[in-house]
């Protein structure tokens, strides 16, 4: 127990914390080294966790704001006010040194990409990407942990996430929040805690204030109808439009094919789509989400890998599309490619 008394000190030196903390923890690991408790598995895990995390504020590098615009228009096409109000935000964060505000809120319909403009948020400034998905969620153990006196006691998930990379400078996805039961106390309290930047977050776990105010929340919601009052004091709602049809057609031939293309390794000087194939998959952008026209290209290419390997054919025509979803091309001009497929 010496060698691991010794290890721990050492550990706990190293640390950036407040002395207040250093004391707590001092103090606990004494007395528990001295008493040689019986839950001693237990409590060597718990040391063994909280020394290894990232207590300091960390070094955080300014992100070259110029860049970020250009890298912003490179990877989210149109938006062009959402991504000047990312811009803002990575500025503010350069000025100050620090994330600062309130949570980001991502709301507009399904599909419209708004995961993947927390994603692309995340990349630009230089942070890891967290997503914490909500929908659905009854329990709140995922978000506080379970106290560490209890039998298979455990951190949050966010905390596990931060021990293992060992840093704070990340990016959170409240994901799906309007999902929440409202009715769910428990839950609604968590995040509450988990987003108060007055205060440092007590992991039930942990047991000690952890400061995570270095960590941006971004939040997404179909409906900013369904969050609650004090979940939605805590947000500044930044809404998400529909894409236009030609503004889907674009996204689909320039960013989601090239995509699809070069994850399934298709050589773009064979694989090539025939301007009516192309014509005939822009018929059915009035579905206005992006995540499904992403599924369609999916579809298609799927049916077409079978059938270069088959019968040697490359080419992506009207044929291979009929193929593909198995309609009738008398019915196209009449049936919405939502209903048949």
């Amino acid at each position: 127990m010496s060698n691991k008394y010794k290890q721990w000190l050492e550990q706990l030196n190293a640390l950036e914390m407040d002395l207040d903390i250093y004391n707590r923890l001092f103090s606990e690991i004494k007395r528990f080294v001295e008493n040689d408790s019986r839950d001693s598995e237990a409590m060597e895990s718990y040391y063994d966790f909280v020394l290894n995390l990232p207590w300091g504020d960390g070094v955080r590098k300014k992100v070259d704001v110029e860049q970020a615009k250009i890298d912003f228009d490179g990877m989210i096409y149109g938006h062009d006010r959402i991504k000047k109000q990312l811009l803002d935000q990575i500025a503010l964060e350069n000025h100050l040194g620090r994330s600062v505000g309130k949570v980001m809120l991502l709301n507009g319909p399904s599909g419209t990409g708004k995961t993947h403009i927390a994603q692309c948020y995340a990349k630009v400034a230089g942070k890891l990407f967290y997503p914490m998905r909500l929908g659905g969620l009854q329990d709140a153990t995922s978000i506080l942990g379970t106290f560490r006196g209890y039998k298979n006691a455990r951190s949050s998930y966010l905390m596990d996430f931060i021990a293992k990379h060992r840093t704070k400078n990340i990016v959170v996805l409240l994901d799906e929040i309007d999902k929440l039961d409202s009715k769910n106390v428990a839950v609604q309290h968590a995040l509450l805690q988990l987003t108060d930047r007055t205060t440092g977050f007590v992991d039930y776990y942990v047991d000690i204030p952890f400061d995570i105010s270095g960590i941006t929340f971004i939040a997404t919601s179909n409906d900013i109808t369904q969050i609650s009052p004090a979940l939605k004091d805590r947000m500044n709602c930044i809404e998400i439009p529909e894409f236009r049809a030609e503004e889907l057609q674009k996204i689909m031939k320039d960013h989601l094919i090239p995509k699809k293309m070069s994850e399934y390794q298709l050589d773009q000087s064979r694989f090539r789509f025939d301007e009516d194939a192309l014509q005939m998959m822009y018929r059915w952008t009035d579905l206005k989400s992006v995540r499904k026209i992403n599924h369609n290209i999916e579809t298609l290419f799927a049916h077409a890998i079978r059938k270069f390997h088959e019968s040697g054919e490359a080419t992506i025509n009207q044929v291979t599309v009929k193929e593909a979803f198995g309609f009738d091309l008398n019915k196209m001009m009449v049936e919405s490619f939502e209903n048949v497929h």
